[in-house]
């Protein structure tokens, strides 16, 4: 019975002290929504950047704070103020770095498709 607390108090400590590398403060998390972009050709949709803080809190990021790419420029271009443009018809997808001095938070991949407008008949 004595070993089953021993085991019980180490795992707290550890966990206590697990609790403590992640500062509440630090960012360890980054979405970037919307998660799949549809535009047309001339046309641009604003991107949302949301950080979690290692205390479950969230806040809202600019463009100025995240590194935004596109996969392919020639299909959708990303603007200073974190806006995706359709330039051609095609599929591309966008990644996001936040830079940390604990390390990059990375979102690999938001979906981009631009089409054309088509008129109705």
């Amino acid at each position: 019975m004595r070993s089953q607390h021993v085991i019980v108090g180490v795992v707290s400590l550890v966990l206590a002290g697990c609790a403590r590398l992640v500062p509440p403060d630090s960012i360890v998390a980054l979405d970037v929504g919307p998660h799949e972009v549809n535009v047309v050709v001339g046309a641009t949709q604003p991107l949302q950047m949301v950080a979690t803080r290692g205390d479950g809190s969230t806040i809202a990021l600019s463009a100025r704070e995240v590194r935004l790419a596109s996969s392919d420029t020639t299909v959708a271009q990303i603007t200073q103020d974190g806006t995706i443009k359709g330039v051609r018809l095609g599929k591309a997808s966008v990644s996001a770095t936040l830079a940390m001095p604990s390390g990059p938070v990375f979102v690999r991949e938001v979906a981009v498709a631009v089409g054309a407008m088509v008129a109705g008949q």
